[in-house]
């Protein structure tokens, strides 16, 4: 359902993204994210930051990201996306994307 969601997003001219939490991932900060980031460093605030940038880049409309089993995302991904998801949308500079 989330991917049938996400390809009428796309359709309608947003951008979005794909991610895959699994067991594996969650034992780093920003895992399920990985392979949309590259390589990041930092503390906490500067690993969201970073995440952000990259997940948004060029997409001045925003865009909608997906996490196939969610449940399963590490604890700063679950913390920092609806924080990264409201300071995108108010002009902020920090947090993760949701």
């Amino acid at each position: 359902m989330a991917q049938e969601a996400l390809t009428l997003a796309r359709n309608r001219g947003t951008a979005t993204r794909w991610a895959a939490a699994t067991a594996s991932t969650r034992a780093l900060p920003l895992g399920a994210f990985s392979a949309l980031l590259g390589r990041v460093e930092g503390d906490q605030r500067q690993l969201l930051a970073q995440a952000t940038a990259a997940l948004v880049a060029d997409k001045p409309g925003g865009v909608l990201v997906g996490v196939d089993d969610a449940h399963l995302l590490d604890a700063l991904s679950a913390a920092g996306a609806p924080a990264g998801a409201a300071a995108r949308r108010h002009g902020g500079d920090h947090g993760a994307v949701g």
